[in-house]
């Protein structure tokens, strides 16, 4: 008899149709032993002797749609498991493998080795349709049962499991992302500090140059000469730029600060309190103006 050999693609999609409709028949099987109780028995069908399993319910009560859908769907799979399985044989068959799907699950040829169980639930492993032993080796490693497979412990590959080689790639993964997210944090910390000693930087020229007469008498004057003369060359330090490029930049956030916060000591409410010394307001209000006036700004 000629054999209808299949492409290794075709296998794949076979057993994959396979999988599948075992996966219906479970679930319909499954629905009807929640309804009913199976009554097994032979009978002849088309001239030949046959198992026939025929659903009766427990309870009169229960749905029949639901039932009658399931019945249905067990015969339309079983149907298609019968077609698929013509296609296999006339293929004279191939190899198949299955994975145990606990934790340390291995790789069998197989549902029916004596390492397993009844209660066993496996993974049907279609992509590896038609591949030889040493193929399975090379991808599953020592996850190979060796009682299915008795020489795959000299065949290349089995050094390591595919599960252990899958937890290397998780834990380095792990710690590539764990190394990222440490220099990203880095990087917001730097960010973050220079950002605040720019700020710094920006209230020390504004007050120092943009507003000398206001600060003449003022406490922090010292301070904030000290951050002007220490403070670029830190940054510099931080970014890479020069303490030129670093002044005439945070310069001009100064003068605009200045001036902002001129007006608002001109306007402030603070000032306005019967409270506050009059001859006091009068004094800073002239050196708030003067300020102003020497950064070219009118009208106050």
């Amino acid at each position: 008899m000629t054999k209808n050999k299949l492409s290794r693609q075709e296998m794949t999609e076979v057993d994959r149709k396979f999988a599948a409709a075992y996966d219906r028949l479970y679930k319909a099987e499954n629905t009807l032993r929640c309804f009913c109780e199976p009554r097994r028995y032979k009978a002849y069908r088309q001239g030949r002797m046959v198992d026939v399993v025929e659903w009766r319910t427990i309870d009169q009560h229960y749905h029949w749609p639901v039932i009658d859908k399931a019945v249905v769907e067990r015969a339309a799979a079983l149907a298609e498991i019968d077609e698929l399985n013509k296609i296999f044989r006339a293929a004279g068959g191939w190899n198949r493998y299955f994975l145990v799907t606990n934790d340390n699950g291995h790789v069998h040829n197989g549902t029916n080795c004596s390492t397993c169980f009844s209660t066993t639930q496996y993974n049907w492993l279609v992509d590896l349709a038609g591949a030889d032993e040493a193929e399975m080796v090379q991808t599953y490693g020592s996850d190979a049962c060796t009682v299915c497979f008795p020489s795959a412990g000299a065949l290349p590959g089995w050094g390591s499991s595919k599960s252990q080689r899958e937890k290397q790639a998780a834990k380095e993964d792990r710690a590539a992302k764990a190394a990222a997210r440490k220099a990203e944090a880095e990087v917001k910390r730097l960010n973050t500090q220079i950002r605040e000693m720019k700020g710094d930087l920006r209230d020390a020229l504004a007050s120092v140059e943009f507003s000398p007469v206001s600060h003449a008498h003022s406490k922090r004057t010292n301070y904030y000469e000290d951050k002007i003369a220490t403070l670029p060359a830190k940054i510099a330090n931080l970014t890479g730029e020069t303490v030129d490029q670093i002044l005439a930049e945070v310069r001009e956030k100064a003068r605009k600060q200045a001036i902002k916060d001129l007006k608002e000591c001109l306007n402030g409410w603070i000032l306005k309190q019967p409270s506050f010394d009059p001859e006091l307001r009068e004094k800073i209000y002239a050196n708030a103006r003067k300020d102003l006036h020497n950064l070219g700004v009118k009208g106050f």
